[in-house]
């Protein structure tokens, strides 16, 4: 039974896990221009996505060694507050269902009537997969989470800028589309735990004025491999969001 959580809370990270080439609308391209590094981080940051809330649909591809599957899933998220996920086959009613806040995660797995409910800080080993609010609330949106970084250098053609970045814990490498200095591919890898994150951001389509990828293949390396292919059919943002996770009364819970 707790193999199937894991895989299960695998599958709910790994889709939100959600960052190495990718391929980019010629809407939101561009060319390059002579600009100092820190000046083409500050123009990344300012094409953030921006929201307060954030709804949306998407199908996921999940693959490891052991199996393949394909899910639907709906998003909810509140900026700096809150991230809801409900997981459900291809044709069939949910799963599972997961709420993570700055403080906890709570799981509840609907085909065997269990629920978990986790402080954050202890997430991480009960799932076996790293669990931290910010990365997972940005990895949905495709913004930046990893607080102040080092520029360690750039380089630059017609296209594109490659900026690398480091701190005492990540080495981040982007590939920055040239003009609308969107993220084209970043690569991540953490120390300790030894980690690499890697992310296509594709299709890049207007979402309220702006742009938003709503293709992304996934796959992270650590204690073991996840691949993921995300598919976004629906993106809403600054909308009434209704966060509810409640625990049925005969659920048992495992942790």
């Amino acid at each position: 039974m707790g193999n199937y959580m894991n895989k299960t809370a695998l599958l709910v990270l790994g889709f939100l896990l959600l960052t190495a080439a990718c391929r980019i609308t010629k809407s939101a391209g561009g060319h390059t221009a002579m600009l100092a590094p820190e000046e083409v981080l500050q123009r990344v940051h300012e094409a953030q996505f921006h929201y307060s809330t954030l709804l949306a649909r998407a199908r996921i591809e999940y693959e490891t060694p052991e199996k393949k599957q394909s899910f639907k899933g709906s998003i909810r998220v509140i900026r700096d507050s809150a991230v809801w996920m409900s997981i459900a086959p291809a044709f069939g009613v949910e799963l599972a269902r997961v709420l993570i806040t700055r403080d906890s995660i709570r799981f509840l797995d609907r085909v065997h009537k269990q629920y978990a409910i986790e402080p954050i800080e202890n997430a991480e080993a009960v799932y076996k997969a790293p669990l931290d609010f910010a990365l997972v609330e940005s990895l949905i949106s495709g913004n930046l989470a990893f607080g102040e970084m080092n520029v360690e250098s750039m380089t630059m053609d017609s296209s594109f800028y490659y900026l690398e970045l480091r701190s005492e814990e990540f080495l981040i490498q982007m590939r920055i589309r040239g003009g609308s200095f969107l993220i084209d591919a970043l690569n991540v890898r953490q120390k300790e735990p030894p980690r690499l994150l890697t992310v296509d951001y594709l299709d890049y389509s207007p979402v309220d004025s702006q742009y938003f990828s709503k293709r992304r293949k996934i796959r992270l390396e650590a204690e073991s491999t996840i691949n993921l292919w995300l598919e976004f059919s629906s993106v809403k943002v600054d909308q009434k969001v209704n966060i509810v996770f409640v625990v049925p009364q005969k659920y048992e819970r495992i942790h």
